[in-house]
């Protein structure tokens, strides 16, 4: 998200509609991570926090609040129809990278370490090799599925125009 963060700052541009056409497969790629982020932490994690943990500010901001704002920012300000079909599948770099760099992580610092897997489902120690598999194949499947839905309702969509401002600086 940082990297897309700084395209987009840098080099971002409305074309004539207003919409901003600059990076549509990054942008993606960081709203359906972000998706993933809202749906494990709202519905997977928060069962195994306390009640603290989940009504801290920063649990809401980062967890809740901004994701739905970055979707929704998706939804309204980029031009639709600019991605391709396999774009669900790259969006799936992410998490696989994400999983990759935990497992690199624990095998290099384990032992020095207090938190060795930060999710449930990702800990070899508790789960398992073979369960830990079976979760990963699970959020994968659905992962690419809320990709494909994303990827549809961007397709299926018509972007409206938006209204011109007469501020030259916008």
């Amino acid at each position: 998200m940082l990297v897309e963060f700084v395209q987009v700052s840098k080099f971002a541009y409305k074309n004539q509609n207003g919409y901003i056409t600059v990076c549509p497969t990054l942008k993606f790629m960081g709203v359906v991570a972000i998706l993933i982020t809202f749906l494990v932490f709202n519905f997977l994690l928060i069962q195994y926090r306390t009640l603290e943990q989940n009504l801290a500010i920063s649990s809401i901001l980062s967890h809740t609040i901004l994701p739905i704002m970055y979707i929704l920012d998706w939804l309204l300000f980029y031009e639709r129809k600019q991605l391709h079909w396999f774009t669900p599948l790259l969006s799936l770099l992410i998490p696989f990278f994400y999983v990759l760099f935990i497992y690199i992580r624990a095998w290099l610092f384990g032992n020095k370490l207090d938190l060795l897997y930060p999710y449930f489902f990702l800990d070899l120690n508790y789960l398992g090799p073979a369960k830990v598999l079976m979760w990963i194949g699970i959020l994968f499947v659905v992962f690419l599925l809320l990709a494909y839905l994303l990827f549809f309702l961007n397709h299926f969509t018509k972007s409206k125009p938006l209204k011109k401002s007469k501020d030259p600086y916008t």
